[in-house]
């Protein structure tokens, strides 16, 4: 949605935000297409006790197969609550369902601020981003409430401040 030259932010992998349900059928498509799951763990295990499943595919390529984001700092966040906010997009050619403007700022914050021995700092370029391509659909009062809801207040108010001070965003 926010990078439309593909070569302009670098990623080896995909996210993909799924209903806890779907999990197992899920990795069962990808699975006959080749993909392996990257860690040696059951999808039982996983469903019960991590937030995400990474799947590898040639190249180097991921896809991770998330049931909850956003869950430092406290911040739980049901997948159904995302999929209701979110818009419609197309991915060459094909119709996705992306986060809202506000929920990509948190998860982009969320990730900002979390604590990496070589801290990423992707998340400034793509903050800003992700603020100047939708000022005008970002609804302000519902990021505020949402994030504070969510426990999340803290790790984006940093975020924003940041790159406010820095980058006069």
């Amino acid at each position: 949605r926010y990078h439309v030259d593909l070569g302009a932010r670098p990623m080896n992998d995909v996210d993909v935000l799924l209903d806890k349900g779907d999990v197992e059928r899920a990795m069962g498509v990808l699975h006959d297409l080749g993909w392996k799951c990257a860690e040696d763990v059951g999808v039982g295990r996983a469903l019960g006790v991590y937030n995400s499943i990474p799947l590898a595919g040639g190249q180097g390529f991921e896809i991770d197969l998330h049931w909850r984001i956003m869950t430092d700092y406290g911040g739980k966040v049901p997948a159904r609550e995302l999929w209701d906010a979110s818009l419609e997009a197309d991915f060459q050619g094909t119709p996705v369902r992306v986060l809202s403007p506000e929920d990509q700022i948190m998860h982009t914050c969320a990730h900002g601020v979390k604590w990496n021995t070589l801290p990423p700092i992707r998340w400034i370029p793509d903050l800003m981003t992700i603020i100047e391509a939708d000022r005008e659909l970002i609804d302000w009062d519902r990021l505020l409430l949402t994030t504070r809801e969510r426990n999340l207040t803290a790790g984006v108010r940093a975020c924003l401040l940041f790159v406010h001070a820095n980058f006069e965003a």
